[in-house]
């Protein structure tokens, strides 16, 4: 069955509420007749959303950075650490 994997699932239980729920009943050919409910009937029931859950944004810890640089960067150059910043802050303002 298709759907949320449960760490999704998970965070858009805390975020929101189902509008419906989604389970399949196995069909002869293999394949499912998806049935539809407001309230989970259904032991292997998936909730529905009416949007994605949104997920929490995640900086880069210094040592990821040190990543991107390459293998022979062991310490981030002056001026460096304030560049990746300033780029993370457009990206997360542009992805909230």
């Amino acid at each position: 069955m298709t759907g949320f994997n449960s760490k999704q699932r998970m965070a858009a239980d805390k975020m929101q509420e189902p509008v419906a729920w989604r389970w399949g009943i196995k069909k002869l050919n293999g394949g499912y007749e998806w049935r539809y409910a407001l309230h989970k009937t259904q032991d292997d029931s998936v909730p529905l959303y009416a949007a994605p859950p949104q997920r929490e944004w995640v900086g880069l810890t210094e040592e990821e950075i040190r990543d991107c640089l390459g293998p022979e960067a062991v310490c981030i150059p002056p001026g460096w650490s304030r560049l990746t910043r300033a780029i993370e802050a457009k990206l997360k303002e542009k992805n909230s």
